[in-house]
């Protein structure tokens, strides 16, 4: 007969899986110069000098981003299973989609100097919302199936979960939650329109996923 120590699955008592830790940092990482380089672009396209090619800025943006998002995907979902694996895969890759659209949506109405129209207001609203859905499916453990609640099913497992988890974790993914969207909804916008380069917008993009890599790579490994 197979026993399984459970003592070592429970949330709160995890070390640090190093591997995950960097291959989370790093395909984040990846992701946020993705965002840069297309940025880049803009600034590019406005400068009489013209330093480097936009096509090359943009088409290597969007390789870092769509790579970044893959990997952090993979990362993400490392030994997950179930529904966890089902949301983050999901939220994965339809924030890709809404990231490339977001852009795509911006350059076509900049160039044709047309208004956008309401609906791609949008957007970003629903970027917050994949983005919150993907953390909150990071901070569930993979010892949940085994070590909370084991009577129940579905989704009340998992609110189960949260009602016994409200600890330290949580409250690392709600700074890392309001990091990013700071950053992507206030700050870095704002330094778009107004051509500041000394602003803290993707710094705090890149802590946000300092903390997203920790809380995913401090939880339950199944081999």
């Amino acid at each position: 007969m197979v026993t399984i120590d459970l003592t070592s699955r429970v949330p709160n008592h995890k070390e640090l899986n190093f591997d995950n830790f960097i291959h989370t940092f790093l395909s984040a990482l990846m992701v946020v110069f993705g965002v840069i380089w297309m940025n880049l672009a803009d600034e590019n396209k406005n400068d009489k000098l013209k330093i480097f090619n936009n096509n090359l800025l943009q088409n290597l943006g969007i390789a870092l981003l769509i790579v970044g998002w893959v990997n952090v995907m993979y990362a993400l979902n490392d030994s997950r299973q179930g529904v966890n694996f089902i949301f983050i895969s999901a939220c994965s890759m339809l924030l890709i989609a809404v990231m490339i659209g977001i852009r795509s949506n911006k350059e076509y109405y900049e160039e044709k100097n047309l208004e956008p129209p309401s609906w791609t207001k949008a957007l970003l609203p629903l970027y917050a919302g994949l983005f919150l859905i993907l953390i909150l499916s990071v901070i569930v453990d993979s010892g949940v199936d085994e070590v909370h609640e084991s009577n129940l099913t579905g989704i009340k497992k998992y609110l189960s979960y949260f009602a016994q988890e409200i600890n330290f974790r949580t409250g690392m993914a709600i700074i890392a939650y309001a990091l990013m969207m700071a950053s992507k909804i206030v700050i870095v916008p704002w330094e778009n329109e107004n051509n500041v380069v000394n602003s803290p917008g993707y710094v705090l993009q890149v802590i946000s996923w300092l903390i997203v890599a920790y809380l995913n790579s401090t939880r339950s490994f199944v081999n």
